[in-house]
């Protein structure tokens, strides 16, 4: 299983040097590629999706959020993991 990040969709979590009342959430537009098949998916860091006979979690975002900092969307990079089933 391969996965390649597209597109930031959505990256509303706290800044690391602000208080928030919510930690808010990273989503992902990522093409996931195993064997012979493709498809696209929006992964939202920490929500596991069924794909074939698993788990598909992002898991980390980096680099953290800073107030006022925007973050070149070529910085990114992302920690997924994958469950398989038995």
């Amino acid at each position: 299983l391969r996965v390649r990040p597209i597109a930031v969709i959505e990256d509303s979590r706290c800044p690391i040097d602000a208080v928030c009342v919510w930690a808010g959430r990273v989503v992902v537009r990522s093409e996931v590629i195993g064997g012979s098949w493709r498809e696209t998916r929006d992964l939202e860091m920490g929500k596991p999706q069924q794909i074939v006979d698993g788990a598909l979690t992002l898991v980390a975002a980096q680099p953290s959020k800073q107030a006022d900092v925007p973050i070149d969307s070529r910085a990114y990079r992302f920690t997924f993991d994958f469950q398989g089933g038995i």
